[in-house]
């Protein structure tokens, strides 16, 4: 009861938790999450939002939605599954943003949610790891850190743990870091100048095959995303820190990891 029909639904590993999500076989590339009133909304406004909203340039950082598949007690968003087709996933979730809270929410729940922002880097570097696993080559296996070992970085770690989501058993990717680093700066300057939305307890979804080349960014979750109506002057200031903290992390892991390599360059010689 309550979950959408299938022959067989196959659950989706879910780095940070979003909800029911499953991939039904029928529709390869496509998986189903429960929804909300708040993310469905948004969701449709997406699929039609003008150019000055969302860029076009923009719009490939949201995953594609195929619309809603309708089920007793409630409705399942259909969208893509950025993983499809990869061999062996690389995921990774950052829950961005240095509030997580909305105006609105009740004030039992903006305790909870305040007493966590503050107690791991949410407020501090804008984001959170939720949690990530990597493929190991060398150990033929997913190395996977959940929800209560990510609660444990802080500030000063949170470089030495995101350094092992690029480290895949036998090489470090560092090809993958540059991309992201690359779409993070694009994601920076929108919004910069965007002024219309609020991405409250939103996360940035990181993926990559370690058997391929293929590597992806996507924006998700975004059951307590705010509208922003005639205040050209507004800007999502939490996620823009997230966005330079971690900007500045990633590059200060590429920086080290060339360091490393040319000092093994110059030892071998």
């Amino acid at each position: 009861m309550g979950q959408p029909e299938s022959k067989e639904n196959e659950e989706v590993f879910q780095a940070g938790g979003h909800g029911d999500l499953r991939r039904i076989v029928e529709e390869p590339g496509v998986i189903v999450k429960a929804g909300r009133g708040t993310e469905i909304e948004f969701y449709h406004r997406l699929s039609s939002a003008p150019q000055d909203i969302i860029p076009e340039s923009i719009s490939n950082f949201f995953p594609k939605f195929y619309g809603l598949l309708q089920s007793f007690p409630r409705d399942y968003i259909k969208m893509e599954d950025i993983t499809s087709g990869m061999q062996k996933a690389c995921v990774m979730d950052l829950k961005m943003g240095t509030q997580t809270w909305t105006d609105d929410a009740f004030y039992l729940k903006r305790l909870q949610l305040e007493s966590r922002d503050s107690t791991t880097t949410t407020a501090k570097l804008g984001f959170r790891i939720t949690g990530f696993r990597v493929y190991r080559k060398d150990k033929s296996s997913f190395d996977v850190r959940d929800k209560d070992s990510c609660g444990q970085v802080t500030e000063s770690t949170a470089e030495h743990f995101l350094q092992d989501f690029f480290q895949d058993g036998s090489r470090f990717r560092v090809d993958v870091l540059t991309f992201y680093i690359r779409r993070l700066r694009e994601l920076m300057s929108w919004f910069r100048e965007q002024s219309r939305i609020s991405f409250y307890s939103s996360s940035l979804l990181f993926v990559y095959d370690s058997e391929t080349e293929r590597v992806d960014l996507r924006m998700i979750d975004f059951a307590h995303v705010k509208l922003v109506e005639n205040n050209a002057l507004h800007r999502d200031i939490g996620y823009i820190v997230g966005l330079e903290n971690l900007i500045r992390i990633f590059r200060s892991i590429r920086r080290r990891h060339r360091l490393r390599q040319s000092s093994s360059s110059s030892a071998s010689k």
